[in-house]
């Protein structure tokens, strides 16, 4: 039979060996921002989302309980052309209506370097799903009793793989295959030790 001391020896070294959860993040919506550019014609524009959901779990230390969650709300798409945005809410684009969210959703975060990441993640537009890695920046910073936390990355899709290729805009000439997506998030907590 255990004696006392040996029992609370084990569950102290138990307790030990459990890694510390990533903490939650709260977003400044006023400093982040999802961002695109595509070809019209030949010509290259910009646009962005005005309105998204993003969900930041994330600590150094822990990479295998971190993980971003963010939604999208596609009728807030704005490229600075009323008529252009119309077309992209359309049945032949985003389709709005019947799938008014796209989502991004981290499996997998892995180190790359200082500073550097690297997420596997599920991108769903459409109803589609597709896999992929997705390159980041990100940093930590205290600041006046605050943590702050600064993520950038950018990837390219192709948008046939999510059918935003529909009617006359499957022509390449009038749209461009690949769209560019920037993403920059700023995000805030509570200032804690060990968070690096």
């Amino acid at each position: 039979m255990s004696s006392l001391p040996s029992t609370l020896l084990f569950l102290m070294c138990a307790a030990c060996s459990i890694p510390n959860p990533a903490k939650a993040w709260q977003v400044d919506h006023s400093e982040s921002q999802i961002s695109f550019f595509a070809v019209q014609e030949g010509i290259q524009f910009p646009g962005k989302f005005e309105r998204f959901q993003a969900h930041i779990v994330f600590d150094t230390s822990a990479l295998n309980s971190s993980h971003f969650n963010v939604a999208i709300d596609t009728a807030s798409v704005n490229t600075q052309a009323k008529e252009r945005d119309e077309i992209l809410r359309s049945r032949e684009f985003f389709d709005t209506e019947h799938w008014p969210k796209a989502f991004f959703k981290t499996n997998r975060i892995v180190a790359t370097g200082e500073h550097q990441y690297e997420a596997t993640a599920l991108l769903k537009i459409r109803g589609i799903e597709r896999q992929i890695h997705f390159p980041f920046q990100l940093t930590i910073q205290h600041q006046q009793g605050q943590t702050i936390l600064i993520g950038t990355g950018e990837l390219s899709i192709n948008r046939f793989d999510f059918n935003l290729a529909q009617g006359e805009w499957s022509d390449t000439q009038l749209i461009g295959t690949e769209v560019l997506i920037k993403i920059r998030l700023k995000a805030t907590q509570q200032a804690r030790e060990n968070t690096q």
